[in-house]
């Protein structure tokens, strides 16, 4: 008895299909349905980015007003010396010698760019000394207004000029003058001339005005002096005009639908098409063989793999309907299940009794192997009983076991059923094997005569020894019969 199929020969990706199947198969309708739904939630999706984009406010720039002071510097050679001509300029110089030039001539320059407008630029101009701390706290000031000037109307890309002058050789003087007025000297004096610029007027036919300062810096030694400029507070601002533009939306949002429309329009024809095919359709090996893997994977703790030989089988036999029956026998007689796999059937031997349980095999319509085995031999031994047997009359016909024929003579004593009323009867047996001997004497003369040269005369001898051959079973039968 060799074994066809079984669960083990499902692979791992083979019982996955099949399950994806059957699952499939179950809730076609219902993935179908999710698969269309799809189609239409991304088309709803795509419909926007691709046919009718939505819009969406932004600021588009129309133009900047940028503020462009200049601080320049210089100073004018008043004495004779052996390096710098008398009445030269020397411009932006790093050092200048209070010797020399003791005059600082600066000048602010205001200027602003933008697409257009018009503005209003006032500019004040101040000498301020003062003692400040480390922190820059002033322990005492003194502000002199140097300069001051307007204009109105200013346009784009015009200048507007302010000069101031310093007489930076008396600026150590009134220093030394406050503070012997104060008594002190506390703190670290310093020289600033500060530039204040105030701007109102129109630009790029919006509003504006600002208000920002610059700075010379002078550091006074007893020979020499330097500047330093610095601004703080300089406008920069951009104008800008409010605009629709048609929405920008990324890979994801227009990629996404189009993937969904695709994904469901290839899963529905692939579902459709699968199930007119048929290849959704989970047989029933297949659904057998499944549920024999599930069932081989939940009780694989209590399962050895074994040979169980037929000497092994000689005692009384118990099958059990299935395999977890067969288990709780192993575990209720402390046994293993042995599955022998050359057979396909599993056992647990309990002294001379063994249990067995034999899966279907699919190949053979759901009957395990050995019972079809049992059926096939029980029908070639209905087979042999179904072979017509003569009776004791002409017109009877012993067939099947059963006595056919309307003669009552072959009724037992009650008439009511006949002598041969099974195949495997005694007279039934002794009259078929009677039959056999004389019909095996008859075809052997029949087939000596058909050695011969076939003259008519053989034929009949042999058609006369027939006769005498049915004659004899005849009589047999009857003396049979009478001896009953």
């Amino acid at each position: 008895m060799t074994r066809t199929h079984s669960s083990d020969d499902l692979t791992d990706d083979d019982r996955r299909r099949i399950r994806l199947r059957r699952l499939l198969n179950r809730r076609l309708l219902l993935v179908m349905g999710l698969c269309i739904a799809m189609v239409a939630v991304g088309g709803w999706l795509a419909y926007e980015p691709h046919v009718a984009p939505a819009t969406v406010e932004d600021s588009e720039p129309t133009g900047t007003w940028t503020e462009e002071p200049t601080l320049s510097h210089g100073a004018e050679v008043q004495r004779a010396n052996p390096v710098f001509p008398v009445g030269e300029t020397l411009h932006n110089e790093g050092l200048y010698y209070t010797q020399v030039s003791p005059d600082l001539n600066g000048t602010y320059a205001y200027a602003y760019d933008a697409p257009n407008g018009e503005v209003d630029v006032e500019v004040d101009v101040f000498l301020v000394l003062q003692s400040v701390d480390d922190d820059g706290n002033a322990y005492w000031t003194e502000r002199e207004s140097l300069q001051s000037d307007s204009v109105e109307g200013l346009q784009p890309g015009e200048d507007f000029d302010v000069a101031f002058d310093v007489n930076v050789s008396d600026i150590e003087p009134r220093i030394e003058s406050i503070e012997r007025g104060l008594g002190a000297s506390p703190g670290t004096t310093e020289t600033i001339v500060i530039v204040e610029t105030t701007v109102t007027g129109t630009v790029n036919d919006e509003g504006v005005s600002n208000r920002h300062t610059g700075a010379y810096d002078l550091e006074v030694s007893d020979s020499t002096y330097t500047v330093e400029t610095d601004t703080e507070d300089v406008a920069e601002r951009t104008f800008t005009e409010t605009v629709e533009v048609e929405e920008e939306y990324g890979p994801l949002r227009s990629y996404g639908p189009l993937a969904l429309v695709v994904f469901g329009l290839v899963g529905t024809a692939t579902l459709g098409y699968g199930r007119y095919a048929g290849v959704l359709t989970v047989t029933d090996d297949e659904r057998r063989l499944l549920e024999a893997a599930s069932q081989r994977e939940e009780f694989d703790d209590w399962i050895s793999v074994g040979r169980v030989t037929e000497a092994d089988l000689e005692g009384p036999r118990i099958e059990v309907a299935d395999l977890e029956g067969l288990v709780d026998v192993a575990i209720d007689s402390d046994r293993r299940v042995i599955e022998d796999r050359e057979t396909g059937a599993y056992y647990v031997v309990e002294g001379d009794v063994y249990h067995v349980y034999e899966p279907v095999d699919p190949t053979l319509g759901g009957d395990s192997l050995e019972s079809v085995t049992s059926s096939t031999a029980a029908d070639d031994d209905l087979e042999r009983e179904s072979r017509a047997v003569p009776s004791n009359d002409a017109g009877e016909v012993v067939e099947a076991g059963v006595l056919v024929g309307d003669d009552s003579s072959h009724s037992d004593d009650a008439g009511d059923r006949p002598f041969f009323e099974r195949g495997d009867s005694e007279d039934s047996t002794r009259g078929e094997v009677t039959f056999g001997e004389q019909s095996a004497a008859v075809d052997e003369k029949t087939a000596e005569a058909s050695d011969g040269d076939g003259r008519p005369e053989d034929s009949q001898l042999s058609s006369d020894d027939a006769d005498s051959s049915a004659e004899a079973v005849d009589t047999t039968d009857g003396e049979a019969e009478e001896t009953g």
